[in-house]
């Protein structure tokens, strides 16, 4: 062994990075081949943060030895990490699995005594997992996170699992997810952070609730989780259990603004409108920068019939937030509450172009034309709106309204009649039946 690269592994040893590095630039000057001085004098770089030296050395060690898997997973957590470039540390990774096709480890070259191959090639799968996982690719993610436990489980794994799960909609199956990593570390509170909130997306919020009960105990001063579990009661109408998450997330921080979004939304499903109103008001001194505030304050100016000063808030927040279609939508509404067909319109055009597939979207503005004369625009819209959803019955009412002014007197009672079968108010449906009929 080279004298110099001993010594600069015996002063890494004792954490003398700087010293390290000057004997190993000093092995390699003696044999620049010498992959493990490159190597490890990479090692000692990276230990005193300079991540560019680093990577340059893996660089110029893997263009003398293109088959040291050890230097290209180093070379893939560094792009990963410091350098967030996803992409080539996907490919790094990808070299140290495929160096051990079908789990042969004995194919892994560049390993010295005392490595650990096996947990190389399980930390290259969980890296290359995080990597696709930040590049929104959570199929091939999971796939890395799956690949990665049967070779070791662990909590994070199986927590990650879940995130991937639970990003794809599928719910129910990540749930598992976390109740695995939670198994294996019953103290992960992010795994319960996140098997609650699934199980509230799911609709499931006493379960959720539990999980938040477990989180407070392990973080009884987090505001946070109060207000998360206060969240899951109010979907429950426990207002009583709302209010009181509320006062003790205050006692930890009273100016947290999400203390007053949240008892703003409470006091709002109470139909306490002024009440919410007020709250909204302090959420929204607290932090003049949040869309949705602006939003729920709209909506209770709008339910207190303050129509104009609904609008100023809707138009508040989409100044803050133009990519979220449900704000048009509102804004919208509200419009169609002061007459202004026109102006509701265009808004319905702009919630429609943002989100084509809201079968609601085309009713409200079906409702829109409809009230402006361009009754077959109406009826063309209800289309849509049926063909996206074919039981949607207010999407048969409104289409039956429109026939009718159009004089389409048969078509309409059909479309009401079926509007009755799916669901809507046979008492209203009865009476204009009753208006269409003596009409003819």
């Amino acid at each position: 062994m080279n004298n110099n690269f001993k010594n600069g592994c015996d002063k890494m040893a004792k954490k003398d990075f700087t010293g390290a590095i000057i004997d190993f630039s000093k092995a390699i000057e003696e044999n620049p081949k010498d992959t493990w001085s490159w190597y490890r004098r990479a090692e000692a770089k990276d230990r005193i943060n300079d991540k560019k030296g680093a990577l340059e050395d893996l660089n110029k060690l893997l263009e003398i030895n293109t088959h040291f898997t050890l230097a290209y997973f180093f070379r893939g957590n560094l792009k990963s990490g410091e350098f967030n470039d996803k992409t080539g540390a996907i490919a790094d990774l990808s070299n140290v699995i495929d160096s051990a096709p079908d789990g042969n480890l004995s194919l892994l070259t560049g390993f010295g005594g005392g490595i650990d191959m096996k947990g190389c090639v399980e930390r290259a799968y969980f890296n290359r997992g995080n990597a696709k996982f930040d590049l929104e690719d959570y199929s091939g993610a999971l796939e890395d996170y799956r690949n990665s436990i049967k070779i070791k489980s662990n909590a994070l794994a199986y927590y990650n699992c879940g995130n991937c799960l639970a990003l794809s909609g599928e719910l129910k199956e990540a749930i598992l997810e976390y109740d695995m990593s939670i198994k294996m570390d019953p103290k992960y509170t992010p795994a319960y952070a996140n098997r609650a909130k699934a199980k509230k997306e799911s609709c499931d919020y006493k379960e959720s609730i539990k999980d938040y009960d477990k989180l407070i105990n392990f973080k009884k001063n987090d505001a946070h989780l109060y207000l998360e579990r206060g969240e899951a009661k109010l979907l429950l109408k426990d207002f009583n259990g709302v209010i009181e998450d509320i006062k003790k997330a205050m006692n930890i921080d009273k100016d947290y603004y999400n203390i007053y979004a949240l008892y703003g939304a409470c006091k709002y499903e109470m139909k306490d409108y002024p009440g919410a109103l007020e709250n909204f008001n302090i959420a929204i001194e607290l932090n003049p920068e949040e869309a949705f505030l602006y939003h729920r304050r709209g909506q209770t100016k709008e339910h207190m019939g303050n129509y104009t000063e609904a609008v100023k808030d809707y138009d508040k927040s989409i100044i803050m937030d133009p990519q979220n279609s449900f704000l048009f939508l509102n804004r919208g509404g509200c419009k169609m509450w002061m007459k202004d067909s026109l102006g509701a319109l265009k808004d319905f055009d702009m919630a429609i172009e943002l989100e084509p597939d809201n079968s609601y979207y085309f009713v409200m503005r079906g409702s829109a034309k409809d009230d402006l004369g361009d009754h077959k625009g109406a009826i063309e819209d209800c289309n849509k709106a049926i063909a996206l959803n074919p039981e949607y019955a207010k999407a048969y009412y409104n289409r039956g309204l429109a026939k009718s002014n159009l004089g389409y007197k048969q078509s309409a009672i059909e479309d009401l009649n079926m509007a009755g079968k799916l669901g809507y108010n046979e008492n209203i449906l009865s009476e204009i039946i009753k208006e269409i009929q003596s009409n003819s």
